[in-house]
């Protein structure tokens, strides 16, 4: 009875040893593929997630066509997810910041008419690895026409970044 408790033991220090090492192994294996500076690595339950997301400037589109004061203007996108973690509605979304605008137009002012403080989330149920998500974000006119700087990256639940910051001029007539 003793020796086999013995192997017991033996057997359950082995399996242990093996999680930790296999653990450590796609630890590794996510930080070595996970090319981007901002992608975000940690696990999930008995596996890895990989939170990132790639668009572009290309990506991005505005309506109207004509960007005009006094118009409130809608710009979306479609990002593609390149990581593991599955994209839920409420878990992932966009944060835009104002880069510049005319001297007109105070910072606060600027803030307030593309929504900084707000998250604008996922417009899909959920996204897949591999798939594809859509995002619209639905601002105020603006008031003072002029050239707006915008910049554009993707967050997950936590609050990190998976994406790169994308930025775009916009230039608003009267």
């Amino acid at each position: 009875m003793l020796v086999l408790t013995g192997m017991l033991l033996l057997l359950l220090c082995e399996i242990s040893n093996m999680k930790r090492i296999l653990f450590s192994l796609l630890l590794l294996a996510g930080l070595v593929t996970g090319n981007k500076s901002h992608g975000q690595i940690h696990a999930i339950n008995s596996g890895i997630c990989v939170w990132d997301a790639d668009f572009s400037e290309s990506d991005i589109k505005h309506s109207p066509s004509k960007l005009e004061s006094r118009v409130s203007p809608t710009i979306q996108f479609d990002a593609t997810n390149k990581g593991t973690c599955v994209w839920r509605k409420s878990e992932v979304y966009v944060k835009v910041t104002v880069k510049k605008s005319p001297k007109t137009v105070s910072s606060s002012e600027a803030n307030s008419i593309f929504k900084t403080s707000q998250k604008f989330y996922l417009n899909n149920d959920y996204v897949t690895k591999g798939g594809s998500g859509r995002f619209i974000m639905k601002f105020n006119s603006v008031v003072d026409a002029g050239m707006y700087e915008l910049a554009f990256v993707i967050m997950n639940k936590e609050g990190k970044r998976i994406s790169d910051e994308i930025e775009v001029f916009y230039q608003f007539v009267d």
